[in-house]
């Protein structure tokens, strides 16, 4: 399909923010307004058997969202867009206004979608997560300001949508892996390989923190298998968080930390023993982990070791590990008794950034 193959092609030459909420944003704008999406979607849905009055109908009527948000940060990577007919119609006619008005909408939806359509429960939940991070916008979590503040104090968090269509539920991902979708599988892997693969962002001031991307959905699971598989990932443990959580950590090409779970930690489904709290926590800890060496020995017990948890932690002292609050992002400290001593800040960690000169 002409469209589709095009817009692969599109998210192949994405090399950053800029790239995604400019050049493939306006392609995105004009192929909306001369028809091609229309008509792709509309071939899609009639493939499918997607009727019109169908929940999962791709709506073809509708400009396509791959991006929201600052993606400097943490980057939650979704399915595809949801579709609410009163305020979807609202948010089209605020995006169709100009190719600018639609990247802008995408960019700072933080601000401008509750002050034309509301808020949406997924991200409320999701800046919730966001704001656990920081001591300082504890006093959010419960405000109605906290959406506000995302905009306005620039949270660093965004999202990614494997696929751009909207629909009112997700019927495609069960059909990725399917012969009929093999075009759509196409679309999904490379904008995953694209936002994992994004440079890091150059700010000095944030250079002791990395992008991490949070996959977290059994499609998506299975994709970062895939591309850990052709190399575009490297792993770097398969036992990160809880174990029931099934989180692997990795690492993009351009240094972004991935963490991948096959579970939808904001919609319907949750691991066993889930919480906001612990899954900030691991975040926080993977954006502050830098690349370097697998050391022979693990320093707080001193075994040998095949593989790191983190950059200085045994997979047998993260199973007895427990989370210390200390730093910005929570330093992690174990049972043992070593490693990180409560009160030990993020930059007193020994490697350097992985995106230093």
């Amino acid at each position: 399909m002409h469209y589709l193959d095009q817009y692969v092609t599109q998210l192949g030459d994405v090399r950053g923010e800029g790239d995604i909420y400019g050049r493939l944003s306006n392609w995105q704008y004009q192929a909306f307004r001369d028809g091609s999406q229309c008509d792709a979607l509309a071939r899609l849905n009639e493939a499918f058997g997607f009727k019109a009055d169908n929940p999962f109908v791709l709506q073809p009527n509708h400009l396509p969202t791959t991006a929201v948000g600052r993606l400097d940060g943490l980057v939650i990577v979704s399915a595809n867009p949801g579709f609410r007919p009163t305020a979807n119609k609202v948010e089209h006619c605020v995006r169709e206004k100009s190719p600018v008005s639609n990247a802008d909408f995408c960019r700072n939806i933080f601000d401008v979608y509750p002050k034309h359509i509301g808020t949406i429960r997924y991200w409320t939940y999701a800046l919730r997560m966001w704001a656990m991070h920081f001591t300082a916008h504890r006093q959010h979590l419960r405000s109605r300001h906290l959406w506000s503040s995302a905009h306005d104090e620039q949270w660093e968090i965004g999202g990614i949508d494997l696929l751009p269509f909207h629909s009112s539920r997700d019927g495609i991902t069960p059909l990725l892996f399917t012969p009929s979708g093999e075009i759509l599988k196409r679309v999904a892997k490379q904008t995953l390989a694209m936002v994992c693969s994004m440079p890091q962002c150059a700010d000095p001031a944030r250079r002791m923190y990395r992008r991490v991307v949070l996959v977290s959905s059994k499609a998506g699971a299975r994709l970062v298998n895939e591309l850990r598989d052709e190399k575009v990932l490297q792993m770097r443990s398969q036992c990160f968080g809880p174990p029931d959580w099934k989180m692997q950590l990795l690492e993009g090409r351009a240094g972004s930390t991935v963490i991948s779970l096959p579970y939808q930690v904001f919609s319907r489904g949750t691991p066993p023993g889930y919480s906001r709290q612990i899954l900030a926590q691991y975040i926080g800890e993977a954006s502050v982990l830098q690349s370097a060496p697998i050391p022979s020995n693990c320093e707080t017990c001193g075994r040998r070791i095949k593989e790191q948890v983190t950059r200085m932690r045994c997979t047998a002292c993260q199973v007895h590990g427990k989370t210390d609050r200390a730093g910005v992002f929570g330093a992690i400290s174990s049972d043992c008794g070593a490693h990180f001593q409560d009160g030990v800040q993020p930059d007193t960690y020994p490697y350097p950034p992985a995106s230093s000169p």
